[in-house]
């Protein structure tokens, strides 16, 4: 314990000393152990809302006398250095973490009988492990990062630098579904949102990365046959009713040992019950706990709101947030469907026909619609925050839950 508190006072005495730790540490209250190290951490954050520097005459007068004394004893003077601050500020992190984790198990303890138990660990645990909780930093920390970066691009110059979808003509559009992106698929009901989720999904985990679906209105047996119609080229219909034959049933087994193979990797979530907290907790799981690269939740209108009192369209609003920083915090592109309203009915679908938010269509980095072009159907990419938009023909073959580009041969 000797070794957390030292930790708790470096961190203290740095932040007195430069208000640029302060800001750059990210800590919050909660970070530190009750009692004074904590009241110290709310006064510098005080004064330092009030002014440029601090000095030991404004420690005085802004704390109560004990305090003051722990200050001048155990922080003022615990750290000459101001090189290893970030060393400090892990190790408080990382003492927090332990102590909140207790206290979540103990929590658990007498929560057993919650029948949402599990979404509320896995929701309170993500809190735990996001506790820096750091989104405040200065450019000349991280400007060597971008450089190795554009040297990573350079090597892909000329491919896709996202994931490809398979889809050689909306690749050339958006650059394949790129990492820290949130990316909505938006149609009218019944007119292939699932469909071409799971074309994307097959597409991806071919080539050997990790996929998550969260689905909210398909079970996992549904999806599963969509897949299996696609990738064997088997009536979906036929699969449905069990009318196939001895051919078919080789190209199914053929599939299912693709699927079988340590390299198939896609991971399924279909309880229709989720809040916005549950689809949190799923997602981080697949990601951090099984490897997975993509994610996608279908649909967005179909997660259930914390608080029925909440209008309805705040929640989409808090949803489609959520969704978007979950592609941040973990690195990863996230593909949520959405359904349109009924204006899009019979109409070309426009951006504002995001059913229930618009916030839906201020969060995307990219917005697809899937819509009938005059010959045939088509993916509008109708928002593209680092690219152009345009218009992606494509073929739908019914029979095999499949999407493809009308150049893709």
């Amino acid at each position: 314990m000797t070794g957390a508190y030292d930790a708790e006072h470096a961190i203290l005495c740095q932040m007195s000393r430069r208000r640029e730790v302060y800001y750059s540490s990210s800590l919050r209250p909660e970070h530190f152990h009750e009692g004074p190290a904590r009241r110290v951490y709310e006064c510098i954050a005080r004064l330092y809302s009030e002014t440029q520097t601090i000095d030991s005459f404004m420690f005085k007068a802004a704390l109560d006398g004990t305090t003051f004394e722990w200050y001048r004893e155990h922080v003022y003077e615990a750290t000459p250095s101001e090189a290893n601050w970030r060393f400090y500020r892990d190790a408080v992190i990382a003492d927090y973490r332990k102590r909140r984790l207790a206290e979540i198990i103990e929590e658990a303890r007498f929560r057993i009988d919650d029948p949402e138990l599990g979404d509320w660990l896995m929701h309170e645990i993500a809190r735990a492990e996001d506790a820096s909780g750091a989104d405040l930093v200065n450019q000349s920390e991280f400007i060597a990062k971008y450089i190795v970066e554009i040297g990573e691009r350079r090597k892909l110059a000329g491919k896709t630098p996202g994931i490809p979808t398979g889809i050689s003509t909306l690749d050339g559009l958006v650059h394949g579904l790129q990492k820290r992106r949130l990316i909505v698929i938006g149609a009218r009901p019944s007119t292939g949102k699932t469909a071409l989720m799971t074309t994307l999904a097959a597409n991806i985990a071919r080539q050997g990365l990790g996929v998550g679906i969260i689905s909210l209105e398909s079970s996992r047996f549904e999806l599963t046959e969509r897949m299996v119609s696609n990738l064997a080229s088997l009536d979906n219909e036929n699969l449905a009713t069990g009318r196939v034959n001895a051919n078919e049933v080789a190209r199914l087994d053929a599939v299912r040992r693709q699927m079988a193979d340590g390299a198939w990797n896609v991971r399924i979530s279909d309880n229709p019950y989720l809040s916005i907290d549950g689809v949190r907790a799923r997602v981080r799981e697949m990601v951090i706990a099984h490897g997975v690269d993509i994610v996608f939740v279908d649909y967005v209108q179909r997660i259930r709101p914390r608080d029925t009192q909440t209008p309805f369209r705040l929640h989409i609003a808090e949803c489609s947030g959520e969704m978007k920083s979950l592609a941040e915090d973990l690195d990863i592109p996230v593909v949520a469907l959405a359904q349109l309203g009924r204006e899009a009915e019979g109409n070309r679908a426009m951006l504002s026909h995001f059913k229930e938010s618009g916030q839906i269509e201020q969060d995307a980095d990219v917005a697809i619609l899937i819509g009938k072009g005059d010959d045939g159907m088509i993916l509008d990419v109708a928002k593209n925050r680092d690219g152009r938009r345009g218009i992606v023909p494509v073929r739908f073959a019914g029979q095999y839950m499949r999407f493809s580009g009308r150049d893709d041969g």
